[in-house]
């Protein structure tokens, strides 16, 4: 019984395994059509761009391809192994680490499951592939609807990209166990590495998140840093692109 179990849990995990592949495999296929569609008949909208949107609007195009199709993968793949969850949550019930902690003067242990390891992994990959395409998305969904300079629809998708990443990081640690307590000290320790050594890059962080909101300089102005002249290309929280003529 123990080897016709292994034999039929071998068959099912390769089964359904090949069939992960063959959904990736006409994900990848149907994003390079959906791509080829979407640039034939995107419409421009009413988004005022600068000479390069051309290039922009396609990159945008791609991203918001990518991101619905990483949606229906999901899906898909929920529905080609829901099935087999309950043999998974056993063993995603196996614990990989504890530590203890005192809450209380009471000693609490927080375990590692496979399940919570597995899942903050995947938090962390889904996060990482919103904040990619959550451009494109923007644009195609809210955006191209309405009357907005780039500039400030820049800011838009750089203030979303990073309320994503911080939902993304709570929501991943939580999955894997860690709270406050637990990350605190290196809360404290980051804050000394302000204090003394990351003062430029955390005044670069500031101000660039100023520069997003009050938009003193937009997108295609002409400006002079130094002895350099050029127009402004790129506005990202911690630098701005300027390219010289």
């Amino acid at each position: 019984f123990a080897v016709a179990g292994y034999f039929i849990a071998a068959e099912y995990f390769f089964g359904h395994l090949l069939g992960s592949f063959y959904i990736l495999l006409g994900a990848v296929t149907l994003r390079d059509f959906l791509y080829l569609w979407a640039l034939d008949g995107a419409p421009h909208g009413r988004l005022q761009r600068p000479a390069a949107g051309r290039k922009a609007l396609n990159e945008e195009i791609g991203s918001l391809v990518n991101l619905l199709l990483i949606v229906v993968v999901l899906v898909a793949l929920w529905v080609l192994w829901r099935k087999g969850l309950p043999v998974l949550a056993a063993i995603g019930n196996h614990v990989l680490y504890s530590y203890t902690t005192t809450v209380n003067g009471a000693s609490v242990t927080h375990p590692l499951t496979v399940e919570g390891f597995a899942v903050g992994m995947l938090v962390a990959i889904v996060t990482a592939a919103i904040v990619r395409n959550i451009g494109g998305f923007l644009d195609f969904v809210f955006l191209r609807r309405i009357e907005i300079q780039e500039d400030a629809a820049l800011a838009i998708k750089v203030v979303a990209r990073y309320l994503i990443i911080m939902l993304g990081v709570f929501v991943a640690s939580g999955a894997l166990g860690l709270g406050w307590e637990d990350v605190q000290w290196m809360v404290a320790a980051l804050s000394v590495g302000i204090g003394f050594g990351l003062q430029e890059i955390f005044g670069n962080l500031v101000a660039g998140l100023m520069m997003l909101a009050e938009r003193p300089v937009r997108i295609g102005d002409i400006v002079t840093v130094g002895d350099i002249t050029g127009t402004v290309t790129r506005i990202q929280a911690r630098a701005t692109t300027v390219t010289d003529f």
